[in-house]
C-alpha cells in the first residue's frame, strides 16, 4: 500500500485543514513536559515528525539545539524559512536511522506515529529512537487513546476553509482509524486518506520495553493528568534508555 502520509502531508490542503491548531496550548504542553523530564538546558533534542517546526521552535526556548526531522520535504522547507536560533531541520523517514547516541531526548508529539502498514515498521521506528538516544536519554511520546476514539468517532464532517470545501469521513477498519478527506477546489476533486493504527497503552508499553526502554511515566492528557484507559484522550509516555 502507498504511504498515504507522503502524499497528504506534502499538500497545501493538509496545512490549510489543520491550521487551527492552538499555539498557546502547544506551548503549555511542552512547558509541562520539559519541567517533567528535567534534562539539561544544553541538551540536544530531536523533534521526530516535526512538521513545519512549531514544536521545535518552542523546544528551542528550553534546550541548546533542536533538530527537527520530517518525511515531508515541503514542511521542512517551510520550517527552514521560519528557522529560529538553536534549530535545524532535515528530511527524514523515521523508519531509517538518524544516528547513534546523538541526543539527550526525542519528542514525538500529537499522534505522529501509527502510520505504517506493519507492526515491524513501528518497531523499527522505536529501535531508531532508542539508538539515537545517549545512555540515560528520554523519549517523550504522545499518541491518541483508542478507547474513546472507538466510542466517540464522528462519522462525517463538512468544512469550508478559504473557499475550499473538505468533506471528511471517519471509520474504523482493520484496527485503524481511517479518515477520508475529499477536497473540492475550484471544480476539481481530490481525495486523500489518513490511516492511524489504534495502539493501546498496554501494547505501546510492551513495544517500548521490547526495544529496551524503561517506562518512567504514563499520562492521559496534555495537562499530564493520570491516565485512565476508558476516558483519557491521550497516551503520553515518558520512557528512558538505561
Amino acid at each position: 500500500m502507498t504511504d498515504w502520509f507522503k502524499v497528504w502531508f506534502d499538500t497545501d490542503y493538509y496545512h490549510l485543514l489543520y491550521n487551527y491548531r492552538d499555539e498557546k496550548e502547544a506551548e503549555q504542553f511542552i512547558s509541562r513536559l520539559c519541567q517533567t523530564i528535567q534534562i539539561p538546558s544544553t541538551a540536544h533534542i530531536i523533534d521526530l515528525a516535526c512538521g513545519r517546526g512549531r514544536h521545535a521552535r518552542i523546544l528551542a526556548r528550553y534546550y541548546g539545539l533542536v533538530t527537527g526531522l520530517d518525511i515531508s520535504s515541503s514542511s521542512i522547507e517551510f520550517a527552514i524559512s521560519q528557522q529560529t536560533p538553536g534549530t535545524q531541520y532535515y528530511v527524514q523517514d523515521m523508519r531509517k536511522s538518524y544516528g547513534y547516541h546523538v541526543c539527550e531526548a526525542v519528542f514525538n508529539l500529537f499522534t505522529s506515529f501509527g502510520y505504517f502498514d506493519t507492526l515491524e515498521e513501528h518497531e523499527l521506528t522505536l529501535y531508531h529512537v532508542y539508538n539515537a538516544l545517549k545512555p540515560g536519554g528520554i523519549f517523550v511520546f504522545d499518541f491518541l487513546n483508542p478507547v474513546p476514539v472507538r466510542s466517540g468517532i464522528t462519522p462525517s464532517e463538512h468544512l469550508t476553509i478559504e473557499g475550499i470545501r473538505f468533506d471528511i469521513s471517519r471509520y474504523i477498519e482493520d484496527q485503524k482509524v481511517i479518515k477520508e478527506i475529499v477536497v473540492h477546489d475550484r471544480g476539481r476533486i481530490h481525495t486523500f486518506f489518513e490511516r492511524v493504527q489504534l495502539f493501546d497503552a498496554t501494547l505501546l508499553q510492551k513495544l517500548f520495553r521490547k526495544v529496551g526502554f524503561r517506562i518512567s511515566s504514563l499520562f492521559g492528557d496534555i495537562q499530564l493528568s493520570k491516565f485512565e484507559e476508558n476516558s483519557s484522550p491521550r497516551i503520553i509516555l515518558i520512557a528512558k534508555k538505561p
